[in-house]
């Protein structure tokens, strides 16, 4: 696969962007290739040291191949004018790398230092039950979706799941106390995709006479895109950093 925006794209966004689409189509491309590599999972391990990296290559994998998706769909979003989706996806892409960012960080970092400190793995169990919230968690009954059990999902107890995930807007508070922009930019994707005046003027289209809806001015959304795709792909930058962590984190030798 060889996902590129197309010329006339970037030669309509400002020329402190070229470079920064350059380097984004390689990352993608790398992030293709590596959701590639195929990992199942082991419901039997023999170890908590099994069951860590058994999770670790999960967890990457799993979200490799969400990022190849939604970075896949955000180009093509783009190249398209589609910006309404271009905004759905920018959202996702935010919650999904603050997600990422609050379990290493404010979840797993104090268990992870004490364990360098002390120089051995105490607590292998607790640290492996965190792992296993980040992969599995939610908050809908899927239990019950999958067995066609509607009259559950109708009470009021809508979820059964042991392992509630964490709020999104957790994540997102406790990234923006380090990088205050963060906030900011979500608000505003949240706003892009809520049907409000944010969603509406990605689909608005002006004209030299006026603005409104339909036919084939020029779409308003483009000065959106103009605005926030730099805020967007500079995520990567710490996407990369977790994934790269979750490798780092396997225990292969331990003699």
């Amino acid at each position: 696969m060889d996902l590129k925006f197309k010329q006339e794209i970037i030669d309509s966004l400002p020329d402190k962007h070229a470079e920064l689409l350059k380097n984004f189509e390689v990352a993608i491309k790398a992030i293709y290739e590596q959701s590639k590599q195929r990992h199942i999972w082991n419901s039997n391990p023999n170890s908590e040291i099994e069951l860590l990296n058994n999770q670790l290559d999960l967890l990457w994998s799993c979200y490799v191949n969400k990022f190849d998706e939604l970075y896949t769909g955000l180009v093509n979003s783009i190249n398209e004018e589609h910006y309404l989706i271009y905004g759905m996806l920018g959202r996702s892409i935010i919650e999904h790398a603050a997600t990422m960012r609050y379990y290493f960080k404010n979840a797993l970092k104090p268990s992870i230092d004490k364990a360098v400190e002390s120089g051995q793995i105490e607590n292998l169990r607790g640290i492996n039950g965190l792992f296993d919230r980040f992969l599995r968690s939610g908050r809908f009954d899927w239990k019950a979706f999958f067995a066609g059990d509607f009259e559950s999902l109708m009470t009021k107890n809508k979820s059964t799941n042991d392992l509630s995930q964490v709020n999104t807007l957790t994540c997102i508070q406790k990234w923006s106390k380090d990088k205050g922009s963060v906030e900011i930019l979500y608000d505003l994707f949240c706003d892009l995709v809520h049907p409000n005046i944010g969603s509406s003027m990605l689909v608005m289209q002006t004209w030299d006479d006026g603005i409104g809806f339909g036919g084939n001015g020029k779409k308003f959304g483009h000065d959106i895109l103009l605005k926030t795709i730099a805020g967007i792909i500079l995520l990567f930058n710490e996407i990369k950093d977790y994934l790269k962590a979750m490798l780092l984190l396997q225990i292969h030798d331990t003699d």
